[in-house]
């Protein structure tokens, strides 16, 4: 059964790394203002709502990085407003203006939820032994002939290899659901253009890997807007 624990070792470490790479991010819906005939965005304050100031700048100047890659030039909230927390809507007005922003968008957490997911057993047959190389036939009738595997000679060794295979456990999976609200506003009359319900699908391997999960949720939303003509 050697051959069976390297399978068994390659098919956990397959199934690991799949693991690692299933966060996704599917819109849930989608409103968009259908009186809205204003030009495209093209310059945009960028509020991520958080209390953790890291992960707030982090996915703040992740947003401006996609913006500008789009041709859209994008203002972190953190580099232009004093301090962490609610501001004072003077004083972002002020800035909107001072800085000819036409576009506000701002992201927040609604919810967090967790799925189990169960995953049956899997058996995978054991590969084959070598073949040998071919011998030529007593007769000399032809060059060569087929010698079977060894085990092929003893009913009971080949009954038994006919059920030598692995059976991987069934296992169950946690994973997190992250609901996040993203809506875009018109800085000109603060009206509401645009918004989004999102889920971010986390699996346990995929915690505390922030950069990653914020970039491919950015890039969801940023695609839905250029669909929309908003940007």
């Amino acid at each position: 059964m050697k051959h069976g624990g390297k399978i068994l070792s390659v098919f956990v470490f397959i199934t690991l790394f799949a693991l690692m790479s299933c966060a996704t991010t599917t819109l849930t819906s989608v409103w968009r203002d259908p009186a809205y005939q204003g030009e495209q965005i093209r310059k945009v304050l960028v509020i991520g709502v958080s209390d953790k100031p890291a992960i707030k700048r982090l996915f703040e100047d992740e947003f401006v990085r996609q913006l500008q890659a789009k041709g859209v030039e994008g203002i972190s909230s953190y580099t232009i407003l004093p301090s962490e927390g609610p501001q004072d809507k003077d004083i972002i007005q002020a800035k909107v203006k001072e800085l000819n922003i036409d576009g506000i968008i701002i992201t927040r957490l609604i919810d967090k939820k967790r799925v189990e997911t169960y995953y049956p057993p899997e058996r995978i047959s054991s590969p084959p032994p070598p073949l040998p190389p071919p011998y030529p036939s007593d007769d000399n009738t032809t060059d060569y002939y087929y010698y079977p595997p060894v085990y092929y000679y003893d009913w009971y060794r080949y009954y038994h290899d006919c059920y030598d295979c692995i059976s991987t456990p069934g296992y169950k999976v946690e994973d997190e659901i992250v609901v996040l609200e993203t809506n875009l506003y018109n800085a000109k009359n603060d009206k509401l253009i645009w918004s989004a319900l999102s889920d971010t699908f986390i699996d346990t391997f995929d915690r505390g890997l922030d950069r990653k999960l914020i970039k491919s949720f950015i890039s969801v939303i940023l695609k839905k807007l250029s669909d929309d003509m908003i940007l």
